[in-house]
């Protein structure tokens, strides 16, 4: 009797494993921070951002509707490492390390199974010590401060993809004999969108207002204190924008909330910057993927985000606050040499916490009972479909929880215990319901209209906070203003 379809597509990767442990697939991870994927050319994009992205879709499969369990890189990373939902890995922040040992994550289990590991990162607050992400690796490449600087600096702690690139391909030369596991994670795409002249002047034909202002003082080619000279009626917002920049700190909160008024044209200017550190990560992995062994060496190639950006949405820019689509759909582009019709997109939606069981299934690993997310395996091999179930995502700093059930999006704000300042806090509306088809820049709430679709999304979402069991006491409990919407259309005494 012959095999399934997706038996033999898998069979390779399960005869070797059998034979040896570490007889499997090499795997390479890439996560690229705050990297939209309606933003990439391979997800329809007009403009040319990603030519070399776009070239390993074609290898593989494209997903194009994946989200993210999250909207903040620590713990993000930290479900797409462990395959739990933040609630179980009780990563809620930038400032918490990944500490449960109960919870094992993809290096480890590689690591188990003979493989070589290695990870390269290019930002401090992943750095092993820092994010606690380094169990498992044999070789962790920390991000050190580029002139000694010792406060967080968005240049001075942070690697670019050239060079995270550079020590990747340099790591694989030394390693490469044998399967290893490596996870390279690039941070161009993050704030403060400043990329290298070339790739500037793919997108961008002159800075906009403000902007080429900010340019400059972030290169240190102008103080700031000139600028307040010569312009001594800038509103106060405006100097901390400029302060902030010139120093290389996160803008102010008011900044993020649009507090400087940036007008249209400036905005267009910083998207397309945005636009060319893409183009400039997508550079930098053009020479990986070029120097992996596709031939003899039969490399799985995971590519995905941690969050998106919202440029606009809720108001918010230079961040990803909230849980609005642009903050949370990324890309995800698995290629393999048993791929079944490569090049294939597969609309139906999946998640962060996918990721895990697909690459230890794809690896021969085995998947664990407790994943809570579904391997992606057979979309690889060409016989299933992603099984459609709702997904839940929650906001970093615990404040709201969506659920997103087909082509309908609900968002409920919780009562926050997070450990960041309230100002920093990002308030969703108290209850809002989007249909995502029609309108999918979240622009229209139907939670009055669709009395019937909320009791069950609203339903659905509490049952899902109350099972899901956390490690640390995290936010369950609605705000009194959702509490008084759902009381008002009959939901509650």
């Amino acid at each position: 009797m012959s095999p399934p379809p997706r038996l033999l597509v898998l069979l390779p990767v399960l005869l070797l494993g059998a034979c040896g442990r570490s007889e499997g697939p090499s795997v390479v991870l890439i996560t690229v921070d705050t990297l939209r994927s309606d933003h990439l050319a391979t997800y329809g994009y007009w403009r040319m951002t990603s030519p070399n992205i776009d070239a390993l879709a074609d290898r593989g499969v494209l997903f194009e509707t994946s989200y993210s369990q999250t909207n903040s890189t620590n713990p993000s990373h930290t479900t797409l490492f462990t395959g739990r939902h933040v609630r179980a890995h009780g990563v809620a922040d930038n400032l918490t390390a990944f500490d449960c040992r109960e919870i094992r994550t993809l290096a480890e289990r590689f690591q188990e199974a003979g493989y070589r590991t290695g990870a390269v990162v290019s930002a401090a607050h992943l750095n092993g010590a820092h994010s606690g992400l380094d169990r498992g690796f044999d070789d962790f490449v920390d991000v050190q401060a580029r002139h000694g600087a010792s406060e967080p600096d968005y240049v001075e702690w942070t690697r670019p993809a050239a060079e995270a690139v550079s020590a990747a391909k340099s790591w694989i030369r030394v390693h490469g004999t044998r399967p290893y596991f490596l996870w390279l994670h690039l941070f161009d795409t993050h704030l403060p969108y400043v990329p290298e002249e070339e790739f500037e002047r793919l997108f961008v034909e002159r800075l906009a207002g403000r902007v080429d202002l900010m340019k400059k003082l972030h290169r240190k080619q102008i103080a700031p204190e000139r600028i307040f000279q010569q312009n001594p009626d800038l509103a106060p917002m405006e100097r901390v924008l400029f302060q902030a920049v010139h120093d290389h700190e996160i803008p102010a909160d008011a900044l993020i909330y649009n507090g400087v008024g940036w007008t249209e044209e400036e905005i267009e200017t910083l998207t397309a910057l945005y636009d060319s550190e893409i183009a400039q990560v997508d550079h930098a992995l053009g020479e990986l993927i070029d120097a992996l062994d596709w031939d003899g060496g039969r490399p799985l190639v995971v590519l995905t985000g941690d969050h998106g950006e919202a440029f606009g949405k809720g108001g918010i820019y230079f961040d990803h606050r909230g849980i609005f689509e642009p903050s949370v759909r990324v890309p995800l582009i698995i290629a393999w040499e048993n791929v079944a019709d490569a090049g294939r997109r597969i609309s139906e939606p999946v998640q962060a916490i996918d990721v895990a069981p697909t690459i230890l299934e794809l690896a021969g690993l085995g998947i664990p009972d407790d994943l809570p997310g579904q391997s992606l395996a057979g979309v690889v091999a060409g016989t299933d479909l992603p099984i459609p179930r709702p997904i839940f995502i929650e906001h970093a700093n615990r404040s709201a929880v969506a659920m997103v059930d087909g082509r309908w999006k609900l968002i409920l704000s919780l009562l926050s215990d997070s450990k960041s300042d309230d100002d920093l806090v990002y308030r969703h509306e108290a209850l809002a319901l989007y249909n995502l088809e029609i309108d999918p820049s979240e622009s229209t709430d139907l939670s009055e209209s669709e009395p019937i679709r909320l009791s069950r999304m609203v339903n659905a979402t509490l049952s899902w906070l109350a099972a899901n069991a956390e490690r640390e006491r995290v936010a369950t409990e609605l705000t009194p203003e959702v509490r008084e919407r759902l009381a008002a259309l009959g939901y509650l005494e």
